[in-house]
């Protein structure tokens, strides 16, 4: 009897993870298909060729950017005469994401899905459905004692919401009183999923980089409407490209703590392409890196000298650059997190 109880926990999760799997395979095929008049397809040896000129591109680039090093990471200081705004339009055009960025804000659809305490915080999962890419997941932890500012968490590859919080301070940053928010990225496991998944965007003339940044601004929009005006973010790994995409629309987020100078002609090993193989951002990675947002590099995995960084560190960075918010936001916010734990506000 206790084997069969286990075996069929065993299979339970087996049909879950199955599940999820497909759901964002299912997803993002779907997308392609309700988004076909806003494709711009080339073929496979167009692509090849896109590719091998943003090699040589990034091979013989010193007359755009220069290099030095911060923690070991190659950071580049432009040298291109781009605006802000130009910058913006440019990225906006390359990911071809101008007819999602013009439909937000917008409503949300949200499902609850189930809610956890811990020592300082409830974790609060929480799944967006969106028309365009389908069921996000977030996962929220909202502090017994919050200061009213919330952090962005974006995990990089072969990562989950789960070692965001475990590893990468995002527990300690809810146990100092951050709200942190943390959407579940989709097809992003450095593996043959997320290569045919990208592939396919690319010859559509898409991205899976832009629907990440789709997403991730429809987990800012979230926060707004718990009442998060203020945003700090903290990024791991490709997380970090992500995050310094989405700088460019997201203004709500003034301070950011990251481990990975942004690179978007990456790759998962030899010839397999990912979220970061873009060929048509190449030429901006410089712009995009040189925010002006105050910023903490931290070293990579966030491990300095075979030891991690003090969790302090990071907290008190996002102290200094973060308002102090009054009693009366912080009483806010919390009213507006229990309505939405209550009786789930924002379920249309």
């Amino acid at each position: 009897m206790g084997m069969e109880v286990v075996n069929a926990v065993l299979l339970l999760f087996v049909l879950i993870v199955l599940s999820l799997s497909a759901t964002a395979g299912q997803d993002y095929d779907a997308f392609l298909a309700t988004h076909s008049q806003h494709a711009k397809p080339i073929s496979e040896q167009q692509l090849f060729q896109n590719l091998r000129a943003a090699r040589l591109s990034f091979s013989n680039s010193t007359d755009t950017f220069t290099v030095t090093s911060i923690n070991g990471s190659l950071i580049l200081t432009p040298r291109l005469n781009l605006t802000a705004e130009q910058l913006k339009q440019n990225i906006t055009s390359a990911l071809n994401i101008r007819f999602l960025i013009d439909t937000l804000p917008h409503a949300l659809r949200t499902q609850p899905v189930y809610l956890q305490d811990t020592t300082c915080a409830r974790t609060r999962h929480v799944t967006i459905v969106d028309e365009h890419v389908g069921n996000l997941t977030l996962t929220i932890l909202h502090p017994f004692s919050p200061n009213g500012n919330g952090i962005l968490g974006l995990h990089g590859h072969n990562s989950s919401p789960k070692e965001l919080i475990e590893k990468f301070y995002g527990k300690d940053l809810a146990c100092a009183g951050y709200t942190v928010i943390i959407p579940a990225l989709r097809a992003m496991n450095c593996d043959q999923d997320e290569n045919t998944v990208s592939k396919a965007f690319l010859l559509n003339g898409f991205t899976l980089m832009g629907l990440h940044v789709y997403e991730t601004l429809l987990a800012t929009q979230y926060a707004r409407e718990l009442g998060l005006d203020s945003l700090g973010a903290l990024a791991h790994s490709g997380g970090s490209s992500l995050l310094h995409l989405t700088l460019l629309y997201e203004p709500g987020i003034t301070a950011i703590v990251h481990d990975y100078p942004p690179n978007y002609f990456n790759f998962c090993g030899p010839g397999r392409i990912h979220d970061e193989t873009i060929p048509a951002l190449q030429p901006y990675t410089a712009m995009i890196q040189n925010t002006t947002v105050p910023r903490l590099h931290m070293p990579y995995n966030f491990i300095e000298n075979k030891t991690a960084v003090p969790a302090q560190h990071i907290i008190s960075f996002f102290d200094t650059k973060l308002p102090q918010q009054s009693w009366f936001k912080r009483l806010v916010y919390t009213a507006r997190r229990w309505i939405t734990q209550s009786i789930h506000l924002y379920i249309s």
